[in-house]
């Protein structure tokens, strides 16, 4: 959980909901544990943490931050998923924290 920065609020285009969704970097991850394109240099990968998939406090505690961060940047609750994006180039991942 440590490793996950930036954790936001973001609903992909035919998602029901918004979705716990930040950033890791590739530095961060074990060899093989997510799939991607490696040049070499360290690079961010936009990730969804999926629910179902995580403890509830781990969760819980990514949902305050992500609340936090909407607080922080002024977002409206319903111009989320709207407002952000992720960087291009770079490919959505499901993440599992456990």
């Amino acid at each position: 959980m440590s490793d996950l920065e930036e954790v936001h609020w973001f609903q992909p285009k035919g998602a029901p909901r918004r979705l716990v969704h930040g950033y890791v970097s590739c530095a961060s991850i074990t060899a093989g544990e997510l799939p991607h394109n490696c040049t070499g240099s360290p690079h961010r990968l936009f990730v969804c943490v999926i629910k179902s998939h995580t403890s509830e406090a781990v969760y819980a505690e990514l949902e305050r931050r992500a609340n936090a961060r909407a607080l922080e940047t002024g977002s409206a609750w319903s111009a989320l998923s709207d407002g952000i994006r992720p960087l291009g180039g770079q490919t959505m991942m499901p993440f599992r924290t456990a």
